[in-house]
């Protein structure tokens, strides 16, 4: 991605100059979706201190910052509930294999949790939720892969609302993918392809009009 960018910027670099230069009513924005969207905020990186006011938006893109380094406060990166491009990258799958290798070798700890965990979560104990909770407290202390997260500021995209259809979209610290969320489906292409995000996007937009 960052060879990508570089290449962009030779091809592109000497016309966007010229064209600003001779409008200076225009400002530089730069979009992208997924890996485009990814190049899109490393060349905004790139080009943060030649043009000042240059802007990125990009959509579902992929994992290319760490936590104190996010890219630009112009940078602005929109992630749909669900992406499982925008929340992924190699520290979580190191944390996922750590997980699975300790749960293979300690088979009193998987029969314990299968045991606390027989029923749904909103029908347990208390006690077996707190365990969970400290269990999972403790394992994450030992899971040290270095998480890359999308870059720049975060706006989560949220589901449709059951009851009314609508979406919601709020700026959420980095943190708040720290960890891999494991559920049905979520290698689904489906919640990555640009169209969900222009749906949501325009429910967001329907219902700020209200």
């Amino acid at each position: 991605m960052l060879i990508a960018a570089r290449g962009v910027a030779s091809l592109a670099e000497e016309i966007i100059t010229k064209e600003l230069k001779d409008n200076p009513e225009y400002k530089l924005l730069l979009v992208g979706h997924s890996l485009g969207g990814s190049v899109a905020s490393i060349l905004g990186t790139l080009w943060e201190k030649k043009y000042s006011d240059v802007t990125v938006y990009a959509f579902g893109a992929a994992c290319v910052s760490p936590i104190d380094d996010r890219g630009g406060a112009r940078i602005f990166s929109v992630v749909s509930d669900g992406d499982p491009f925008s929340c992924l990258s190699l520290g979580h799958v190191a944390d996922v294999s750590f997980a699975l290798a300790y749960l293979c070798e300690n088979p009193d700890l998987r029969a314990t949790i299968l045991m606390r965990t027989d029923e749904p979560v909103d029908k347990m104990e208390e006690r077996d939720l707190q365990w969970c909770s400290e269990t999972m407290t403790e394992m994450q202390g030992d899971m040290v892969g270095e998480k890359l997260y999308p870059p720049g500021r975060l706006l989560f995209l949220s589901s449709p609302n059951k009851k009314d259809d609508t979406c919601r979209l709020i700026e959420v610290p980095p943190e708040f993918f720290r960890d891999l969320r494991i559920y049905p489906r979520m290698f689904s292409l489906s919640r990555h392809v640009p169209r969900l995000y222009e749906t949501r996007l325009r429910k967001c937009v329907a219902a700020a009009t209200l």
